[in-house]
């Protein structure tokens, strides 16, 4: 597993507040960050502990080259395979937690590209929803 977590930084001023729902957008760009378009699993982002993710988007920003991956909250997938099909310039693909659940722990968590077949171009941009559980509860 690589981490890639350092190299590949959460957009600033993106991360928004709506109906207890938060988001965060990362963009994974490998011309910028290129193993991670290799195959394996590569960490890119960090959720804050107790992050209940509930579904993510993924923005292709250009066209994606070979390549198939999917998305992980610590070992759990969140939705489908992407393809380079699915990743053309413009698409976004909505991901759902597999199932309709995911799993949720009250420690950080690591958001992980899992590359099963090799891109050799990427540009995406990710957000990610999630239900930030323990700020909810503290409310009072």
């Amino acid at each position: 597993m690589a981490d890639y977590t350092t190299q590949i930084s959460v957009r600033p001023g993106i991360q928004a507040e709506q109906n207890n729902i938060r988001q965060l957008a990362i963009r994974v760009k490998g011309d910028e960050v290129p193993g991670v378009m290799d195959s394996g699993t590569h960490d890119i982002a960090v959720l804050p502990a107790g992050a209940a993710v509930v579904g993510a988007k993924v923005v292709a920003l250009s066209n994606a080259s070979g390549g198939v991956a999917t998305l992980k909250v610590g070992s759990a997938s969140v939705g489908g395979s992407m393809t380079a099909a699915n990743l053309a310039a413009g698409k976004v693909c909505v991901q759902v937690p597999n199932g309709g659940t995911q799993t949720y722990s009250s420690d950080t968590q690591k958001l992980s590209l899992n590359v099963t077949s090799a891109f050799t171009a990427l540009d995406t941009l990710v957000v990610v929803d999630y239900i930030p559980v323990p700020e909810i509860t503290e409310r009072g």
